[in-house]
């Protein structure tokens, strides 16, 4: 998972993969990573946090919520 080392929209999606002792690798963002990520056509609506999962890149908390969630 893709988001700055910061509390936020993001850590409802940490703490449900705590919960679930899923391990998963949370990589921290700064400014020029999510320009970097932007440019690069990673960030589908140009927002933090992304699900990086099989090589495919899911966007927007609530949605990847809801999708670990299944």
């Amino acid at each position: 998972m893709y988001y700055f080392d910061i509390y936020g929209r993001g850590e409802m999606i940490r703490m449900l993969f705590d919960y679930a002792g899923v391990d998963y690798e949370d990589i921290p963002v700064d400014r020029n990573m999510q320009l970097q990520m932007k440019e690069e056509g990673l960030l589908e609506f140009g927002q933090l946090p992304v699900l990086e999962y099989k090589g495919k890149f899911y966007s927007q908390s609530m949605s990847i919520l809801r999708y670990l969630g299944r």
